[in-house]
């Protein structure tokens, strides 16, 4: 199986997806790259603060990457969400992870879910595959 993530293979990962307008390497600080798309705000990714873990029942793995407005994992605004599913070589992108929309998102996995989180607030999420399903933890 080829290595999940570098940061060279990163931004490939995020260019791939169609998804997203992504600057060059560089545009942010580092080997991060600027994002944009749809209603969501010009950020820059902060692949130092990529999560990667193995999703519930095993059906693949989970590699969220941060997006903040001012470069910082302190104000994450979204996360890229990509999944390679079990005997999958490249990961393939899912979707934009947000919370309830208010900022200050951080990202997790907790026991194979996916957790947003935006102070108090908690939004849990099972892959299945195909799609995020909402669950009550």
């Amino acid at each position: 199986m080829p290595p999940l993530l570098t940061a060279s293979n990163a931004v490939d990962m995020v260019r791939s997806n169609g998804v997203v307008t992504v600057g060059g390497v560089g545009s942010c600080e580092g080997a991060d790259v600027t994002v944009a798309s749809g209603d969501y705000p010009r950020g820059c990714t902060i692949f130092s603060g990529t999560i990667v873990g193995q999703l519930a029942d095993r059906v693949g793995t989970a590699v969220m990457v941060p997006v903040s407005t001012d470069g910082s994992l302190d104000d994450v605004d979204y996360a890229l969400l990509y999944v390679r599913n079990r005997g999958g070589h490249q990961p393939r992108f899912i979707g934009i992870l947000s919370g309830n929309g208010t900022g200050r998102l951080a990202v997790r996995l907790e026991d194979g879910l996916i957790v947003e989180q935006n102070g108090a607030s908690e939004k849990y999420s099972r892959f299945d595959g195909i799609q995020l399903l909402p669950v009550t933890p």
